[in-house]
C-alpha cells in the first residue's frame, strides 16, 4: 500500500465538513469557472431568448404573466434581470447566470456528500462535476430552467441533513427557502419540499419536534414565494398567474406527452448514454455503497426530485435530464470512494487495485468529454416549432385561446 493509497483510504473514512472545507473547493470551483468562459461564444438559444425578453420587459416596467404569456414561474426571469443589471449585455448575462449556478452546484455537491458519505466521495464528485459539466453542454443548456434549480435542491437537502445533529430550526427554515427558490425556477422541482417534510417526520416520528421542523420548512417556502405573490398582487396579475399555472401549464404539458413508463425507460437510457456507458460499473458500485449506510437515504431527496422532474414532464428530451446526469456522475464517484474505504486490519491490496482501475475509468470518461466534440441536449421537437409563432405567443401577440 502506497502513501497515496493510505491518504485516500483516510479520506474515504473521513466524514463531516471541517473548518477548512473551502480549501478543497478552491481547485474545482476555479476550474469550473474557467471552463465556463468559452461558452460566451455560443449563440443564444430559444428558451434563453424568451426569458431574456421577459427579463428586459420586467426591467422596463412590464409585469410577468400580465404582459406576456408564460407557463413557468418567474424565477429564471428574476435571475436574468439581476444578471442584466450587473453586466448589461444579454450574452454575458447568460454566462454569468450559468457560471454562478455551476459553481454553486460544485459547492453543494461537495458539502452534501462530505457530510453524508465521505470527504473523498465529495472531493471526487466536485472535481468530476467541475470538469464534466462545462465541457459537455452546448448552447441549449446554458442557464436552462431545468438546470438552475439543481443547486438549490442540493442545498436544501444538505441543510436538513446537518440539522439532525443540531437543534437549530433555522437550518430547516433555510432549506424551505431553498426549496421555494427551486420551485420558482421550475415547479417540477417543488416535490423536494414534500420529500423533505416526509423525511423530517420519518426521522423524528409524530412528535412536537417534527411538527416544529415541518412548520419551519413551510415558513421558509412561504418566505421565498411571498415577494412574488406581493409583486403580482400589487400589479393585478394574480388572475393571470392562476391561469398560467393551473390552466395553460397543464394544457402545454399534455401536448405530445409520452406514457410514464416509456419516459422513465428513455430517461434512464439517455442519461447513461449522455454520461457514457463505461461509467455504468462505477455507478452500480455507487448504488451498492448508497444502500450500505442508512444516512445515505437522505440522498434520495435530490435523486427522486431530479429523476422525477424529467419523467413527470413526459417528453424525454435530453436537456431535461441534467439532474439525472448529475446523479449518475455522483454515483460513479461514490462507487470509487467506496472501494478506497478500507477498515483498519482489512486486506487492502485487491480493493486498491479495483479502486485505481475505477478511477482511471472515470477520469478517462471525463477526459473524453473534455477533448471530444461534447454532448448536446437539443430537443428536435422544440427546434421544429416555427420561431415566429413561438415569439408571438410568448409576447402576447397571439391571444391565449388561439395559442
Amino acid at each position: 500500500m502506497t502513501r497515496l493509497h493510505a491518504r485516500l483510504g483516510e479520506m474515504a473514512l473521513a466524514r463531516g465538513v471541517s473548518r477548512g472545507w473551502w480549501r478543497d473547493l478552491l481547485g474545482p470551483v476555479a476550474v469550473a469557472l474557467l471552463l465556463c468562459l468559452p461558452l460566451v461564444t455560443m449563440p443564444i438559444a430559444r428558451d434563453q431568448a424568451n426569458w431574456l425578453t421577459a427579463a428586459m420587459g420586467m426591467m422596463n416596467g412590464k409585469v410577468f404573466y400580465r404582459d406576456f404569456l408564460a407557463f413557468n414561474p418567474p424565477g429564471v426571469a428574476y435571475a436574468y434581470s439581476l444578471a442584466l443589471t450587473l453586466v448589461g449585455d444579454p450574452q454575458y448575462a447568460l454566462i454569468l447566470v450559468h457560471t454562478v449556478t455551476v459553481a454553486l452546484m460544485v459547492i453543494f455537491v461537495y458539502l452534501l456528500l462530505c457530510d453524508s458519505v465521505s470527504r473523498l466521495a465529495a472531493l471526487m464528485s466536485a472535481w468530476t462535476v467541475a470538469l464534466w459539466w462545462p465541457t459537455s453542454h452546448g448552447w441549449w443548456e446554458i442557464a436552462q430552467k431545468d438546470f438552475l434549480p439543481i443547486p438549490w435542491v442540493l442545498a436544501a437537502t444538505w441543510l436538513v441533513f446537518r440539522q439532525q445533529s443540531r437543534p437549530f430550526a433555522w437550518l430547516v427554515f433555510a432549506a424551505g427557502v431553498c426549496t421555494g427558490v427551486a420551485a420558482l425556477f421550475k415547479p417540477t422541482f417543488a416535490p423536494a419540499g414534500l420529500l423533505i417534510g416526509c423525511a423530517l417526520i420519518v426521522r423524528s416520528g409524530i412528535t412536537r419536534r417534527a411538527g416544529m421542523e415541518v412548520l419551519a420548512l413551510g415558513l421558509g417556502v412561504l418566505v421565498s414565494l411571498l415577494p412574488t405573490l406581493i409583486y403580482l398582487g400589487l400589479n393585478g396579475a394574480l388572475g393571470d398567474a392562476w391561469f398560467s399555472t393551473f390552466e395553460l401549464a397543464p394544457a402545454y404539458g399534455s401536448v405530445r406527452r409520452a406514457p410514464f413508463v416509456r419516459t422513465l425507460i428513455v430517461s434512464v437510457v439517455l442519461s447513461i448514454d449522455l454520461v457514457g456507458p463505461w461509467l455504468v460499473i462505477p455507478a452500480f458500485l455507487g448504488v451498492v455503497a448508497f444502500f450500505s449506510k442508512r444516512r445515505h437515504l437522505w440522498l434520495l431527496i435530490p435523486v427522486v426530485t431530479f429523476i422525477g422532474s424529467a419523467v413527470v414532464q413526459g417528453r424525454g428530451w435530453p436537456y431535461q435530464l441534467l439532474g439525472s446526469v448529475l446523479v449518475l456522475l455522483c454515483a460513479c464517484t461514490m462507487g470509487v470512494a467506496w472501494y478506497y474505504r478500507v477498515q483498519p486490519g482489512e486486506s487492502s491490496k485487491t480493493r486498491f487495485i479495483v479502486a485505481d482501475l475505477l478511477t482511471l475509468v472515470v477520469a478517462g470518461s471525463v477526459l473524453a468529454k473534455i477533448v471530444g466534440p461534447g454532448t448536446f441536449f437539443i430537443p428536435q421537437d422544440f427546434i421544429d416549432i416555427p420561431y415566429s409563432l413561438h415569439v408571438a405567443a410568448f409576447s402576447g401577440l397571439v391571444d391565449r385561446e388561439s395559442y
